[in-house]
């Protein structure tokens, strides 16, 4: 009978220590997803890296069904380590580890949603999966979720911040339906805001473009005490506006244009307000004789703050 419950207590201790560390294994994962969140949300581009490939990225991720759409972080040895972070809408950090995968400049990044890699080769401003035809950094095997997936991302710089926004469209008859995202890029201190050099769709079954366009984000603002230049005392107004009529896509011009405002008549001083809520007057597009809508989701678009 001692021999029965020396057996039971060794057991019922050994059940202990077993759940004992893996609460702390998982207090210790949620403390370095919450260490590594908060660096790579916090992290600037390192000047000394600015004109090379290593360094600080934006992008946004979706997979080939479009079922997963989000902004992506990557850091490419910006603080000398290599990690990448996606926020989903609901404020959820997903974190990705990246360690080097052969000695040909190939890095694997991995993680609880999926994992890709990424290639180094020449220094290059961007790097985007199956655009490697031009570029010579380029992420690939990307999956989410346990699907394909693209990723499209642009080096950050020190001196003009990089950020990205996430959109959609669909052809006016559903037969067609994407993912429709803007690259910004910031005009620093004493700018009107933000120039739009690239948009990036990618089609309901994996096909990705990338697009050199034309367009820009601005805030203008009264001073204090006068409307000019406005007509609204302390206000500021805040407009987007892109357009393109020489890109082609499989042959055929894409044509598109898209404008945005809004005024905040109560922006005393000029504030830095994300303009969450802007007024989207017209998002239109044809190709190859089909007609469409885009839309953006404007809570994604890139605040003020240092310009």
């Amino acid at each position: 009978m001692k021999i029965k419950l020396i057996a039971l207590c060794a057991l019922l201790i050994c059940i202990q220590c077993t759940v004992d560390q893996n609460e702390t294994t998982d207090f210790e994962t949620e403390n370095l997803i919450a260490q590594v969140s908060t660096s790579l949300s916090e992290m600037k581009p390192n000047p000394k890296l600015d004109s090379s490939q290593k360094g600080l990225y934006q992008g946004t991720v979706a997979t080939n069904d479009i079922s997963f759409h989000e902004k992506i972080t990557i850091n490419m040895a910006n603080d000398g380590s290599y990690n990448a972070i996606i926020k989903v809408q609901d404020g959820q950090a997903h974190i990705f580890t990246g360690k080097p995968l052969d000695r040909i400049g190939t890095i694997i990044f991995e993680g609880t949603l999926g994992s890709f890699k990424v290639k180094l080769d020449n220094p290059a401003n961007s790097i985007n999966a199956g655009q490697e035809s031009d570029l010579s950094v380029s992420i690939f095997d990307a999956v989410i979720h346990d699907q394909e997936a693209s990723i499209t991302a642009f080096k950050d710089f020190s001196t003009q911040r990089t950020s990205t926004s996430l959109g959609s469209f669909t052809s006016n008859d559903g037969s067609i339906t994407g993912t429709w995202d803007f690259t910004f890029v910031s005009g620093g201190p004493g700018s009107l805001g933000f120039t739009i050099p690239t948009l990036t769709l990618v089609r309901d079954g994996g096909s990705i473009f990338v697009l050199n366009i034309t367009g820009n984000y601005q805030r203008l603002c009264s001073a204090p005490g006068t409307p000019v230049p406005i007509g609204v005392v302390n206000s500021s107004f805040f407009s987007l506006q892109s357009s393109n009529s020489s890109n082609e896509i499989a042959g055929a011009t894409l044509n598109y244009t898209i404008a945005a405002n809004r005024l905040e008549a109560t922006n005393a001083g000029c504030r830095d307000f994300p303009s969450a809520n802007l007024d989207i007057t017209i998002a239109n597009w044809t190709w190859n004789g089909i007609q469409g809508t885009a839309t953006i989701d404007t809570s994604s678009l890139p605040d003020f703050s240092g310009i």
